[in-house]
């Protein structure tokens, strides 16, 4: 096995680093998703409210703006458990959420199987996936004419930055 590991060959080994990373992906699609919706909504993704009322900003039903629990995020598998409905109120839920979580798995996998195993997987996750996917879901959105703001261009170029030092070591 030439000094590579034990491990670096088993069959089961890599498959399990793959269920892993495509769940990780999963989550980078969801995350990527929120961004995009909150940031062409001009809502803060870190915090709402202001002064004493600040708080974390959670995920809500944009019908009936119910807080969702954890259990109503879990990436595909919320969506398919509740039939593509909010658990609260009923309305429908895009089923673009679900297929953009399983395209960022998928890519996220897919940049696992062509560079191999690395420790630093989920941090090149954030530059090849989660940053880039959400720009590009942003600008997708975004009316045309309408500029987008410089925290996103700021983002895309540190994306950009990554990419390159990631391509380089």
């Amino acid at each position: 096995m030439s000094g590579v590991g034990l491990f670096y060959f088993d069959p089961f080994y890599t498959a399990i680093i793959a269920v892993a990373v495509f769940c990780v992906g999963l989550c980078l699609g969801s995350f990527s998703s929120a961004i995009a919706y909150r940031a062409v909504r001009e809502e803060s993704w870190i915090v709402t409210g202001f002064g004493d009322n600040k708080s974390a900003a959670r995920s809500k039903c944009p019908h009936c703006q119910h807080q969702l629990g954890f259990y109503d995020l879990i990436p595909v598998i919320s969506w398919v458990l509740m039939a593509g409905k909010c658990r609260y109120c009923k309305a429908s839920i895009s089923i673009r959420y679900p297929v953009l979580e399983l395209l960022a798995a998928f890519l996220l996998t897919g940049y696992y199987f062509y560079t191999g195993y690395s420790q630093n997987i989920i941090l090149n996750g954030l530059f090849v996936v989660s940053i880039p996917f959400s720009l590009a879901l942003i600008a997708a959105k975004f009316e045309k004419g309408r500029k987008l703001p410089f925290s996103l261009w700021f983002m895309g170029l540190l994306s950009m930055c990554g990419m390159v030092v990631l391509c380089i070591f």
